[in-house]
């Protein structure tokens, strides 16, 4: 029961938790996607 009153005694350090992971989810798939259109690129651009 502890572990359930820390839950609803701190909701708001669980939310910025989720949040700040959801950021750095965003972030690695944007710098992901750079990354391979970059990739992608450099292989068109060697092939010609």
């Amino acid at each position: 029961m502890s572990l359930f009153a820390v839950v609803i005694s701190e909701p708001a350090t669980s939310g910025d938790m989720w949040w700040l992971f959801a950021m750095l989810a965003g972030i690695a798939v944007v710098l992901a996607t750079a990354g391979s259109l970059l990739y992608l690129r450099k292989q068109r651009t060697g092939a010609i």
